[in-house]
Formats: C-alpha cells, structure tokens, sequence
C-alpha cells in the first residue's frame, strides 16, 4: 500500500497537508483535490513515500527504534492514477 501527501495551496499560499494511506487512499487524494477548485486559486503538489530514515540504538536489551521519518518524492498527477499498487 502506498502513502502519499497532498500539499495544497491557495493563491501561492500554503495551507497545508493532506496524507492518506490504505486502501482508499488514492480516492481521498482524488476527492480532495476534486472539493478545492482552481477556479477559487487552489493548488497542489502530490508526494509519495519512497523510503523511511530511521534512527536507532543498540542497547544490551537489544535494539530500539528512536524516531522514523518517512521520505516523500513529488509525482505528477498522471502518475497517480495510472500507478499500479
């Protein structure tokens, strides 16, 4: 399954992040794109996670996971209707 994060905008102005995941998340990405028109000055960037960076310890209990950070890489539009899952 993929995750992928919607940037929109407004008039050149960030408003913010949508993200989605499961196995609806290519119709939330979609909808929501559909429910912001840009006729009213609304943009967007789409982004998929590719990769995580993960930082860990190693520790005689064994090893712990510290913090993960998921990694993004921008597509465009086509891409995600036409991308296998």
């Amino acid at each position: 399954m993929n995750k992928y994060r919607l940037q929109i905008w407004q008039y050149d102005r960030l408003w913010g992040s949508f993200e989605s995941e499961g196995p609806q998340a290519k119709f939330a990405i979609q909808d929501m794109h559909h429910r912001l028109p840009a006729e009213q000055g609304f943009q967007f960037k789409l982004f998929i996670a590719r990769n995580e960076k993960r930082i860990i310890e190693s520790g005689p209990a064994g090893i712990r996971l510290l913090a993960a950070e998921v990694l993004y890489e921008e597509i465009a539009w086509p891409l995600l209707i036409h991308q296998p899952e």
